[in-house]
């Protein structure tokens, strides 16, 4: 879209050099309402419908950990692995129990995990044996290419704040190749100015063409600990993606 906007607007300057600035002219309003009319059609809640709410813990009584997920293959969801399991003593364990609904939706689909890192905070889930069906009429999300992205680049993402339901955040891309040690490893990631939240974890990171190219992680600290607003994290899906 963006590639065919540069074309256009080239055209248009060529053709005022020409001096046929009535073509111009003309070509120029249909540019503005062709590609204003592209973006204010979009549904982003449209989006919703593809992202969970995530529940885990040992049993529906006992829910330790809160937090996103969204379905970024048919028979796939993806979350972090701090919402669904945790690490004490080197040992990793997983909650037995794991649900998600999405938006405008109160039946949950439960689900196993498939496999996971601690190390780079993933976990991937597919629905139980009953369920696979219902996950099958969830529409998988568009997946970008998080190598491609560039820095003031518009994106946003969803998640279940506070366990509230999903909502959006937006801001820009900050750093595209943040090098962070995070879970005891250093790693790269994806820097933006997105206002996160406990709950955010796991929401799907979106660039300015609606597509996938990341998962939230986690929100800057100062040396007293203390969140810093404006500065989040983001796990490159390339990089998920290829441990696949």
């Amino acid at each position: 879209m963006n590639q065919i906007f540069i074309l256009v607007i080239t055209m248009i300057t060529i053709l005022m050099k020409s001096f046929n600035k009535t073509l111009a002219i003309v070509l120029l309003l249909l540019t503005i309402f062709t590609f204003s009319g592209c973006e204010n059609s979009f549904s982003y809640e449209s989006l919703f419908y593809s992202i969970f709410e995530i529940s885990a813990g040992n049993d529906e009584t006992s829910i330790y950990g809160t937090g996103t997920g969204f379905k970024y293959t048919d028979g796939e969801l993806i979350t972090n692995f701090h919402i669904v399991g945790k690490q004490k003593d080197g040992v990793n364990t997983t909650y037995s129990y794991i649900k998600g609904k999405i938006y405008g939706c109160d039946d949950y689909i439960l689900f196993n995990i498939s496999s996971f890192s601690y190390e780079d905070d993933y976990a991937v889930l597919i629905p139980s044996p009953e369920y696979i069906d219902a996950f099958a009429q969830i529409k998988t999300l568009d997946i970008g290419n998080s190598d491609k992205i560039r820095i003031g680049e518009r994106c946003f993402t969803i998640g279940n704040l506070f366990n509230c339901g999903l909502s959006m955040n937006e801001g820009v891309f900050s750093s595209r190749l943040k090098r962070m040690e995070y879970k005891g490893k250093e790693n790269t990631f994806i820097q933006t100015s997105i206002e996160i939240a406990k709950g955010s974890s796991g929401g799907p990171l979106f660039d300015s063409n609606h597509r996938v190219v990341g998962m939230c992680a986690f929100k800057l600290r100062d040396t007293n600990m203390e969140y810093v607003d404006g500065i989040s994290f983001f796990i490159p899906l390339n990089r998920i993606i290829n441990q696949q």
